[in-house]
C-alpha cells in the first residue's frame, strides 16, 4: 500500500515561492494514474494559450529555419538553422506571457496593500496567485486568505479552481505539495474531501467566516 505523509503546513509562508500563472484559457491535462517517483499520482498539468504561443513559436522557427536552411546550406545547414531559428522561435513565443505577467504585476504594485486585499476577494479578481505574491513581497503574512483559496479550489466553476490552484502553487507551495491527490476536473464533492485536511489544518490562521 502507498505510503502516505500527513500534512504540514509551511513554517515561512512569507518566503516568496515559484510563481504559477494560469491563463483564463487553461486546460487541465492530468494524468491521474501515472505514479511520480515518490510515488504519489502526479499533480495536474495547466495547458494554457501561453503555452500554445510558444508550441507555435518554436515549429514557426524549425520549420522557417528547416527550409531556408536547406536552401542555402544543405540539409546539414538546415538542420542547424532549424535548430537555431526553435530557440529564437520559443523566445518570441514566450513574450505574450511575460507582457501580461509585466502589466499584471506593474498594476498591482502600485496599489495599497487594502486595495490588494480588496480585489482578492472582490469578483473580478482574475490572477489572485499574483495579489498574494505582491503581499508576500511586501512582507505580508497572507496565511488569513488560506480560507479564500480553499474555497477557489472546490468552486462549481473550473476556471476559479484553476485560479485557486495557481493560488496556492505560488503563494504555499509546501501545501500545495501536500495536496498532489487534487484534481480541477474531479467533483465538487472530492475537491471538498481532499482539500478538506488542509482546511482543518489552516483553520487558526483562516478568517472567522471562511472556517
Amino acid at each position: 500500500m502507498m505510503k502516505r505523509i500527513d500534512p504540514t503546513f509551511p513554517d515561512h509562508s512569507a518566503k516568496l515561492g515559484p510563481m504559477v500563472f494560469v491563463a483564463p484559457s487553461a486546460v487541465d491535462v492530468t494524468f491521474p494514474g501515472r505514479p511520480d517517483p515518490s510515488g504519489y499520482r502526479r499533480s495536474h498539468r495547466m495547458f494554457t494559450v501561453f503555452h500554445v504561443s510558444v508550441l507555435v513559436g518554436i515549429g514557426g522557427g524549425v520549420a522557417l529555419g528547416w527550409t531556408h536552411g536547406t536552401q542555402l546550406y544543405g540539409p546539414a545547414g538546415g538542420l542547424a538553422a532549424a535548430v537555431a531559428s526553435g530557440y529564437a522561435g520559443f523566445l518570441v513565443g514566450r513574450l505574450p506571457e511575460l507582457v501580461v505577467l509585466w502589466s499584471l504585476c506593474g498594476s498591482l504594485a502600485s496599489k495599497t496593500s487594502d486595495q490588494l486585499h480588496a480585489l482578492l476577494h472582490g469578483p473580478d479578481c482574475q490572477a489572485p496567485n499574483l495579489v498574494l505574491l505582491e503581499l508576500q513581497r511586501r512582507g505580508e503574512d497572507v496565511r488569513s486568505e488560506l480560507g479564500l483559496i480553499l474555497d477557489l479550489l472546490v468552486s462549481e466553476d473550473f476556471a476559479q479552481r484553476g485560479r485557486g490552484w495557481a493560488a496556492m502553487s505560488s503563494a504555499f507551495p509546501d501545501l500545495a505539495g501536500q495536496a498532489r491527490d487534487y484534481h480541477l476536473g474531479d467533483s465538487v464533492g472530492e475537491c471538498r474531501r481532499k482539500t478538506e485536511a488542509l482546511r482543518h489544518m489552516a483553520s487558526e490562521f483562516m478568517r472567522p467566516d471562511d472556517r
